[in-house]
């Protein structure tokens, strides 16, 4: 964005490149640079941590993964704040996630890896944020509400895959040297595809694309938000004074 007058930097820091007014390809643009770059970094350390091989290296599976999925992380929040939503912000929190986001980034994982109903999840909750859903009310979905039980599918599909990669991984770096080069050459090839769904995803929701058609089933899970809304409402009237 550095082509662009202070001014519009500014109103992008300060809410979203697409408030700022910035053309879409540019933001497209600047997603793929994103990408790339994450890309980069994953693909240097995987091939770092692999270089020694040996059986020894089984030590080093567990922060292989660990920061493959913390760059997918990376990526995603990047890529969420460029296509419209807030941005994370974890300074006031010792940064550290809550409960919400972390649930937030999770379905994105989810999306990243195709994972049945995430990308509808998330379209839906772009969807309710444009309407000018209250955040508090999309922490319930996130955390206990609509939204949970895919958090908890996605979550159970991560550990299980995970584990599988945690041996997968093991052969693989158990070859002296080229273990490094297929280290790495795997993580290449494979961080880029995810980091794309997701992209793609972000880029047709009501916050990056105001002429997005929603479907049958953003519809069904946005109708549950909001009938969690109304439940939330009518308990707040119920409450003690």
């Amino acid at each position: 964005m550095k082509n662009y007058p202070q001014e519009t930097i500014d109103n992008a820091i300060a809410h979203t490149p697409a408030y700022a007014q910035i053309p879409v390809n540019e933001i497209d643009k600047i997603a793929d640079e994103v990408i790339k770059f994450e890309r980069n970094c994953v693909s240097g350390i995987s091939a770092a941590l692999g270089a020694p091989g040996g059986v020894a290296m089984v030590a080093t599976i567990p922060a292989d993964l660990a920061q493959y999925y913390g760059y997918m992380l990376r990526a995603a929040q990047k890529l969420m704040y460029l296509y419209g939503f807030p941005e994370i912000d974890t300074t006031d929190k010792g940064h550290k996630f809550d409960s919400e986001t972390m649930n937030l980034l999770i379905v994105c994982l989810g999306v990243m890896y195709g994972v049945q109903g995430t990308n509808t999840a998330l379209k839906a909750m772009a969807t309710a944020l444009g309407k000018g859903v209250e955040k508090k009310l999309m922490r319930t979905a996130l955390t206990k509400g609509t939204i949970y039980p895919i958090v908890k599918s996605v979550s159970k599909w991560f550990g299980v895959n995970m584990t599988k990669q945690v041996f997968a991984g093991f052969f693989k770096k158990a070859i002296p040297v080229v273990g490094g080069v297929i280290g790495g050459g795997i993580t290449y090839l494979s961080f880029k595809p995810c980091c794309d769904k997701l992209k793609a995803s972000l880029q047709d929701t009501l916050l990056s694309n105001p002429e997005h058609h929603t479907t049958e089933e953003e519809s069904l899970v946005i109708d549950a938000i909001e009938a969690e809304e109304i439940q939330t409402y009518y308990s707040q009237q119920l409450e003690p004074f």
